[in-house]
């Protein structure tokens, strides 16, 4: 998955489980309400950028203004 390193504000993320209730906005628009059986992918202050393996976050998506990208592998 791509994300736009801007948006995440440094050159490093997590991943780690979710927070029961806890919100994120994924790429198709759609706000989840994720529980702690989800796994996500977080910046480096732990804030959710998207649900691993299911879809990225609308808030480090990838667009035609992104000039660095940190792929995640």
């Amino acid at each position: 998955h791509a994300f736009d390193l801007e948006s995440l504000g440094e050159a490093h993320i997590i991943a780690k489980r979710a927070k029961d209730g806890e919100k994120t906005l994924s790429l198709d628009g759609v706000e989840r309400t994720l529980t702690n059986e989800d796994l996500v992918i977080a910046d480096s202050k732990g804030v959710t950028q998207g649900i691993a393996g299911v879809m990225g976050g609308a808030t480090s998506e990838v667009n035609e203004n992104t000039k660095l990208t940190l792929i995640e592998t």
